[in-house]
């Protein structure tokens, strides 16, 4: 069985595996592996850039701009949207042919609500999920956080 692991939040997505190997009595493991990340590209642009203030002078007026709505929010989640879509396409690609392949993901909430959209009756693999945006952790933080919720085995420690 493969396990794949995806780490995500709007602006990144790490892929793990935990490698089925055998190992000695003097080895620890299995261990996560980070296989790659992605960056949501439209999050690489300058939020000045992005949002720059083009209201025409509006905002200088006594009073503020009443009724401007340049609709930020719509964007923001449009970009995580279709971030969502690549990364879950890459998913389901790498994990497409894996009898009993088991896919974990774990992100932020409204990452994992659009990552589950995506994934959605698409697959022949088991998902299993966390709310909990995991991006910035190490492999073996990641790989204790998953096992102490049961998601995966815990990596032994060595026999002396």
């Amino acid at each position: 069985m493969q396990t794949l692991v995806i780490a995500a939040n709007g602006a990144h997505a790490r892929f793990f595996t935990l490698p089925e190997t055998q190992l000695a009595a003097n080895e620890s493991g299995p261990h996560l592996v980070e296989l790659e990340t992605f960056v949501n590209p439209e999050c690489e642009v300058a939020a000045n850039a992005l949002w720059s203030d083009n209201t025409g002078g509006r905002s200088g007026s006594p009073g503020g701009a009443h009724g401007y709505d340049d609709h930020r929010e719509q964007h923001r989640m449009e970009y995580e949207r279709r971030f969502a879509a690549m990364v879950a396409g890459h998913a389901v690609e790498r994990m497409q042919g894996k009898a009993g392949a088991s896919l974990i993901i774990t992100a932020e909430k409204r990452m994992l609500g659009l990552l589950r959209d995506v994934i959605a009756g698409k697959h022949d693999f088991t998902v299993r999920e966390m709310a909990k945006n995991f991006c910035k952790v190490s492999p073996a933080e990641l790989h204790g956080h998953l096992a102490k919720a049961g998601l995966l085995p815990p990596a032994r420690r060595p026999v002396a």
